[in-house]
């Protein structure tokens, strides 16, 4: 019989290795729960933790061309946070893309836009299609 998460969308029809507990919420989303509690987002704690995290990328990263690696699709969310990382946290990431050959010319248009906004190098690796 198909089950649907109580709070997402998937479903053990679709999904591998989805289990469920009593109250109908999947594996995956209490997993994301357990790391909201390790990680303490959401609260002051955590964010104190995260940019401990950014200041050790930033030492380490000192004297070098980069801080980081960060990978871009063109998307809104690789977008924003190739933003948060140079505007907010002053990191200074490689942008990396993996163009499977099924790009779209707009995600493709907006990696270039805002990676040139915002002084960011970009590395894409081309992975050949077999036919």
């Amino acid at each position: 019989m198909k089950q649907i998460c109580t709070r997402c969308v998937y479903d053990n029809e679709n999904i591998p290795n989805i289990s469920f507990d009593s109250k109908g919420i999947c594996n995956y989303c209490r997993q994301i729960d357990d790391m909201k509690v390790k990680y303490k987002t959401g609260i002051p704690e955590g964010e104190q933790m995260f940019l401990e995290i950014i200041e050790k990328i930033k030492k380490k990263g000192k004297g070098k061309p980069y801080d980081c690696v960060m990978g871009v699709s063109g998307g809104t969310y690789s977008s924003y946070m190739a933003y948060l990382a140079v505007e907010k946290y002053g990191l200074r990431p490689l942008a990396v893309h993996l163009d499977n050959t099924f790009n779209n010319a707009i995600a493709t248009e907006n990696i270039h836009k805002v990676l040139g906004a915002l002084n960011i190098d970009l590395v894409t690796h081309v992975i050949a299609r077999n036919k």
